[in-house]
Formats: structure tokens, sequence, C-alpha cells
């Protein structure tokens, strides 16, 4: 299966959707999957985890620079328009930036079903930061997005009854981020030396 991962970032310094998407993705790659990820990147952003995934063997995209609140950039369009065409999914992460709807559009225009994970950015709370940005870019294309996506992954019943609420029309599955079944052995090894 080829499946191409759209995600603002790959900074592990904002956490959970960057941890979770790498997760993910070195899952479906050890599965046998094709993964590409394509990530939006600013100036001095560090690279690690691209290179961890490139190591897992996923191939990465990182766009930009980019210097705007929504991670615009001009090359992040054509290279999902590339990377979509013949891809079997497409997963967004995040609702906000540039990489999303242009991720989006990709799939539309190439007939691919689209997953988003809204990472919790579409909860009341989050509403409610920069409330007015936010009510225009749902009313431009973030609505209709949510409306035709194959399904909108929720990773908790509270997160999919928020969605519900907000975007009646979309198709709300719940799917549990997972998690390694055991540390390896050599952190395993290190936390039971300092907490016998």
């Amino acid at each position: 299966m080829r499946i191409i991962h759209a995600i603002a970032n790959l900074d592990l310094r904002y956490g959970g959707p960057m941890v979770a998407l790498r997760g993910l993705a070195t899952a479906q790659r050890a599965r046998g999957d094709e993964v590409t990820v394509v990530a939006s990147v600013r100036p001095g952003d560090p690279t690690g985890l691209a290179d961890e995934l490139r190591a897992a063997g996923c191939t990465v995209h990182l766009c930009g620079p980019t210097r705007t609140p929504w991670y615009w950039h001009a090359g992040t369009a054509p290279v999902l328009d590339r990377a979509v065409a013949g891809a079997d999914a497409v997963h967004v992460h995040g609702v906000w930036e540039h990489v999303v709807k242009a991720a989006a559009d990709a799939a539309q225009a190439h007939g691919v079903p689209l997953v988003v994970r809204p990472c919790g950015l579409l909860s009341p709370y989050s509403l409610a930061q920069k409330p007015a940005r936010k009510r225009l870019i749902r009313r431009l294309y973030l609505d209709a997005l949510l409306a035709r996506a194959a399904f909108v992954h929720c990773t908790s019943p509270a997160e999919a009854r928020e969605l519900a609420a907000l975007a009646p029309a979309a198709v709300v599955k719940v799917i549990p981020l997972g998690s390694a079944a055991a540390p390896p052995p050599a952190a395993e090894a290190a936390a039971r030396r300092r907490f016998p």
C-alpha cells in the first residue's frame, strides 16, 4: 500500500502529532507499506525525525523554508501532487496549515481517499484561540474538507464527540494511537538498574 502522510513540521519539540506520526509511519513501513512523509520546515528546524524516518525506509520531503504561521511554501503543493499521484491513501495530521490543504487538494484531484487526524485542534479550547482566523479557514475550505474525507481519525471518544458536533457531515472513526508493546531492551535494562 502507498501511503502519503502530510504534517506541518517534523520538529519533535512540538510534541504529540510528530511523535504519533513517527510511530504510525515506521509501523506501516515495517509491515511493508510504501510510506512518504511530506512536511514543512522552518529555518533552523531540526531534521532528526526526518533522518529517523528515512532510516526506517520512509521517503521524506521537507518543503521550505516556510516563514508564515500557515507554514506556506510555493513548493509544497507540487511536491504533494507528485507524491499523491498513484497513492492508495493520504493521511493528514493537523488542520490549519497549508500542507494539510495542499494534501487534501491533491487527494481530491487524484481520487485518493483522504484521512484527517485533527490532533485535538478542533476542540472548543483550540477553536477559541484566534477564533476569527479559524472561522475564516473553516468557511473557506476546512468544513468541506472534513465532509469529503473518507474519515476523520479521532484518537479518543471525547475528540469524536467534539468533531461530530462541529462537523456533522464528517465520517468519524475512533482509532487510538498505538504504543510500543515493550521498551527497547537497552532502555528497559537501564530503567531496571535505576529503579530496582
